[in-house]
């Protein structure tokens, strides 16, 4: 039988080992779930394509699309969207976990992205053209990428400089 510390390793081990080599379940229900749950919250605060959740969205939605014209609230709206998914994900990882994710798995992201956006265009209660869905895919793309990194070098720092 192991004794105390025996078992503490074992667990410690194990843990680090699922942070370093998660199966790609766990990463994928990480990844979908943050989208899902980021994609809904963004949705209260700014609709897209003229689909919101709240007033407050919709009123955002209008007030940015009247006036900075359609192609302004494609590349607003697209960064709004896929921000909040990342602060999830970076929430329900480990900083270890999350690194990975960052760095490995950006295709799974973007086609989360590009399949969200599809999905809110298909749905809209504003017929645009295909254009601004491009420029509202390439805006989340752009953004969800760019703030992954910063959140993952921030937390690096942080942690080298024992600011967490």
């Amino acid at each position: 039988m192991l004794d105390m510390s025996e078992r503490a390793k074992d667990k410690i081990y194990s843990r680090v080992e699922k942070d370093l080599k998660p199966t790609f379940w766990s990463l994928a229900w990480r990844i979908i779930l943050s989208y899902l749950l980021g994609g809904f919250i963004s949705l209260l605060f700014c609709g897209q394509f003229g689909f919101a959740l709240s007033e407050i969205a919709q009123r955002s939605n209008n007030f940015i699309h009247q006036n900075m014209g359609e192609i302004y609230c494609s590349m607003i709206c697209g960064s709004i969207f896929s921000l909040t998914p990342i602060i999830f994900l970076r929430l329900l990882s480990s900083r270890f976990l999350f690194k990975r994710i960052v760095n490995s798995y950006s295709f799974f992201r973007a086609v989360l992205l590009i399949f969200f956006g599809t999905f809110l265009f298909s749905h809209a209660t504003l017929m645009n053209e295909l254009s601004y869905l491009s420029i509202w895919v390439l805006s989340a793309l752009v953004t969800n990428m760019s703030f992954g990194r910063l959140l993952r070098y921030i937390s690096t720092f942080l942690n080298k400089y024992h600011f967490a």
